[in-house]
């Protein structure tokens, strides 16, 4: 069992005999027929909002008079009805109460100048944030320059502490990053 199984829905059969009664009940009043004046004819409407406008005609109106049976199905399909709208609106409304007490109230104390912000004294704007370093060209020079050297020791090989100022054989202390490669001239 599903979870819209204890729902009714209408039957179509049924709506589409009542829509049909209603439009023969207007056509023997003497409302039915083509309009033979000068005017625009009616827009073209879709069949499915034929049917939904018909829908709502029978959920404004109520019974149509077509006699008792599923008279107790349409209740109860009123009731299920306009208790979901009943909560749709309910939570609509807690909606509004609570979006309008989130909303900052200021007081409009015009007593004098605003005091001056720390924010308005810098007159900084919209500009970046920017590291420490930026603001010490020396520090940052020392830094364009390590960066430089390591990448000219991926490019090319780079001369490292000779093996002659040591004296004694590290090969396998030091590993490959101390091997000495010649440059070409």
């Amino acid at each position: 069992m599903g979870g819209d199984d204890d729902l009714p829905y209408r039957e179509r059969a049924r709506q589409r005999e009542e829509r049909l009664a209603r439009e023969a009940a207007r056509r023997s009043r003497g409302q039915g027929g083509a309009d033979l004046d000068d005017a625009e004819p009616e827009a073209r409407v879709s069949e499915k909002k034929r049917r939904r406008d018909d829908a709502d005609d029978d959920d404004d109106g109520g019974e149509s008079g077509s006699g008792g049976d599923g008279g107790e199905e349409n209740g109860y399909y009123e009731l299920v009805h306009r208790a979901s709208k009943a909560k749709k609106e309910k939570k609509k409304a807690e909606y509004e109460a609570a979006k309008a007490a989130a909303r900052p109230e200021f007081e409009d104390s015009a007593d004098g100048p605003r005091a001056l912000t720390r924010a308005i004294l810098k007159n900084k704007g919209l500009t970046p944030q920017r590291s420490k370093s930026v603001r010490n060209p020396r520090v940052k020079k020392r830094q364009r320059f390590e960066k430089a050297k390591k990448k000219m020791a991926s490019q090319k090989a780079v001369y490292k502490d000779g093996v002659g100022n040591k004296g004694v054989y590290e090969g396998e202390k030091s590993g490959i990053s101390k091997v000495i490669k010649s440059v070409r001239l």
